[in-house]
C-alpha cells in the first residue's frame, strides 16, 4: 500500500507539473503573439516615410534606395523586398552591416600612389574600375585605372547606419509594413 501511494504522489506531482508547463507555454505563447500583433504597422504611413526628405532630410530612405523607378541607386533596388521576412528586414534596418547584399561591400582601394579611396563599386572593364566615392558628399563617381592599383580589401561594414535610435519603434514597425507590401 505504501509504494502505491508513493506512486500516487509521484503521478499527482507529474500532472501538476506538466498543467503548470502547459499554463506557462500558452501564456507566453499569448504574450509572444500580443507582441507580435503591437509591431504591425501602417503600410501607407511608412510608405510616406520612405519618401519624407522633409521630416528625415538626407536620411530619407529614398535617398539611397530605389523602389519601382524612384530613388536613388546608393544600396540595393527595394522594389522586391517584401519578399524577404520580416526579421530580414527589421535587422536590415537596425544592424545593417549583419548582412550585406552583395555588390554593396564598401572596398577600400589602396592606390600605387599612396591614395585610399573608400568605395562602392558601380561598374568595371578590363582596364578600369569605377567607384562611388562614400567620402565625397555628392558621391562622385570616379574611374579608377587598374594598373594603379595596389590592393582591393572588402570592409566588413556596411555604407548604410543603423536606425535603431534615430526611428522610434512605431516609425520602425510602419516602414517594416511598406517594405512587407513591395512584392
Amino acid at each position: 500500500m505504501y509504494e502505491f501511494r508513493n506512486w500516487g504522489i509521484r503521478i499527482g506531482i507529474l500532472v501538476l507539473g506538466v498543467f503548470l508547463g502547459l499554463a506557462l507555454y500558452l501564456s507566453l505563447s499569448i504574450s509572444q503573439i500580443k507582441a507580435a500583433e503591437e509591431k504591425k504597422g501602417d503600410p501607407a504611413a511608412g510608405e510616406k516615410l520612405f519618401f519624407d526628405t522633409q521630416g528625415l532630410g538626407a536620411l530619407a530612405c529614398v535617398n539611397c534606395h530605389k523602389v519601382n523607378g524612384k530613388g536613388a541607386d546608393v544600396g540595393p533596388d527595394l522594389s522586391h523586398v517584401g519578399q524577404k521576412p520580416v526579421e530580414y528586414l527589421r535587422e536590415s534596418i537596425v544592424k545593417p552591416s549583419a548582412y550585406i547584399v552583395p555588390g554593396y561591400e564598401i572596398l577600400s582601394i589602396k592606390m600605387k600612389d599612396g591614395k585610399t579611396i573608400d568605395g562602392l563599386k558601380k561598374g568595371e572593364t578590363d582596364k578600369e574600375l569605377k567607384i562611388m566615392d562614400i567620402t565625397d558628399p555628392d558621391l562622385k563617381i570616379q574611374t579608377i585605372q587598374k594598373d594603379q592599383i595596389e590592393s582591393i580589401t572588402p570592409q566588413p561594414d556596411s555604407f548604410m547606419f543603423s536606425f535603431e535610435k534615430i526611428l522610434k519603434e512605431d516609425q520602425l514597425n510602419n516602414i517594416i509594413a511598406y517594405l512587407q507590401t513591395l512584392k
